[in-house]
């Protein structure tokens, strides 16, 4: 550091007032060091903020999940365990259908979703964007192989016939269904490449969704069906 400026004689009237005016200043080299320590501590501690804030959004996504499967297992219980379809019946309406997420909000107290908005508490991901539509009022997609359509579909499947429980897939990141003829059948992969997933069982897992099998392969069974097809 150097004195800003020359003190005056210390006995001096002005010699005292300018002591408490000036200061001390750094050098541009000074400066420069400063800098670079700066920087180095900010590229050490960003990339720390932004893993951590990733690792928040998918601890956030995964409870998410569990919540929408707890809700899902409410469902159940109140109608014989079985499981919600994908188009459901809506109670208020008897000719009148509603999709999944719609319904299971009804069994949340998190509100309703609004068109244009973000959707609410549990349905909306927090690594994701999306608003909703008309189409769909979360960012979570149901296994549209286990109970597709209540008024065609003529399987209908209960928690009893989903075996093994581990391996069927129920809810993940998506857009109202999961299903398709091709990767990634729907699957929203929104968190370092992978779709956080909840099966029948409870658990969660990310994973790529490529590695998931076709749909459509012989002999048809987990993760989208059960082993063996129920009430033909």
């Amino acid at each position: 550091m150097y004195q800003a400026c020359r003190i005056p004689s210390r006995n001096s009237l002005r010699g005292r007032l300018g002591r408490r005016s000036c200061g001390l200043a750094f050098t541009l080299t000074e400066l420069l060091v400063v800098i670079s320590v700066i920087a180095v501590i900010a590229s050490l501690v960003i990339p720390m903020i932004v893993r951590t804030m990733t690792r928040v959004k998918n601890v956030k996504c995964t409870s998410n999940l569990r919540q929408i499967y707890a809700i899902s297992m409410q469902y159940s219980l109140d109608n014989n365990q079985v499981i919600i379809s994908n188009l459901d019946l809506n109670p208020e309406v008897a000719s009148y259908s509603m999709l999944w997420d719609k319904m299971l909000q009804r069994f949340s107290d998190t509100g309703r979703a609004v068109i244009g908005e973000r959707p609410p508490g549990i349905w909306a991901c927090p690594a994701s964007d999306e608003l909703v539509t008309g189409g769909h009022s979360s960012d979570y997609g149901k296994n549209k192989y286990i109970n597709n359509d209540y008024r065609t579909n003529p399987v209908t499947y209960k928690m009893t016939d989903l075996e093994p429980l581990p391996e069927i897939l129920l809810f993940g990141e998506g857009n109202r269904d999961l299903w398709g003829h091709g990767p990634p059948w729907e699957l929203i992969p929104r968190h370092d490449g992978k779709a956080n997933v909840v099966y029948a069982d409870g658990h969660t897992e990310a994973i790529d969704p490529n590695d998931l099998p076709s749909p459509d392969l012989w002999p048809l069974g987990p993760p989208w069906r059960p082993s063996v097809r129920a009430h033909w």
